[in-house]
């Protein structure tokens, strides 16, 4: 019967990996073989680093693992689970919150690139039992919403572009939301629920959302 023979040895009684630089067996004696890679595994180590970020006004502390994404700490460690997860991809938008003021795609962030940041989630628009912001009104009233799936990415992509350009043109509204995908509404609805946001924001009385029959 033959013994199966460790793969060649580079010196000093060990065996590397193909970059030549990371013990993967060690010699122990006449004929003896040690799995370093064993001896050294990941979950004996602690690899957690401490963040501290500020969501919606009140600060959070948490030990995560650095490949963790901030979309996943939001939902999982924060428990806000208005800030959806939709395709992983950072295609869709469902995801998008407010880091230090700008829209930003949490599927696509590490939660430790946002230690000491601030951010805003939909959970944020108005404390509970407060009359909704002008932008939930606006959405509300306009029947901006059918499944809701895509809405709270909406709304919060919405803040920062009604920030940015408090009167925007529809064709400036359809191009800042353009990076948030919805399935449901033909997209008529959530321009006309920012419209009226917009107007709400400025004093100005919105446009009817009543059904215009000719």
């Amino acid at each position: 019967m033959t013994t199966p023979q460790p793969p060649p040895k580079t010196g000093g009684g060990a065996v590397r990996d193909s970059f030549g630089d990371l013990p993967l067996l060690k010699q122990e004696g006449a004929g003896g073989w040690s799995n370093v890679a064993q001896a050294n595994k990941p979950e004996t180590i602690n690899m957690k680093k401490q963040i501290t970020v500020t969501v919606n006004g009140q600060a959070h502390t948490a030990e995560v693992e650095p490949r963790l994404l901030l979309v996943h700490l939001i939902r999982e460690n924060l428990n806000m689970t208005g800030t959806h997860i939709g395709c992983d991809t950072s295609s869709c938008g469902a995801c998008t919150i407010l880091l230090d003021g700008k829209s930003v795609k949490s599927c696509t962030i590490l939660a430790v690139q946002a230690n000491g940041k601030s951010i805003a989630t939909v959970e944020g628009m108005c404390a509970p039992g407060a009359p909704l912001s002008n932008l939930q009104e606006g959405f509300k009233e306009n029947h901006g919403l059918h499944c809701g799936f895509c809405t709270p990415g909406m709304m919060m992509r919405a803040t920062e572009l009604l920030e940015m350009n408090p009167d925007p043109t529809e064709d400036e509204i359809r191009w800042g939301i353009s990076g948030n995908l919805c399935r449901c509404t033909g997209y008529n609805n959530i321009v006309k629920a920012i419209q009226y946001a917009s107007a709400k924001n400025r004093g100005v009385e919105p446009a009817s959302t009543e059904p215009q029959f000719v």
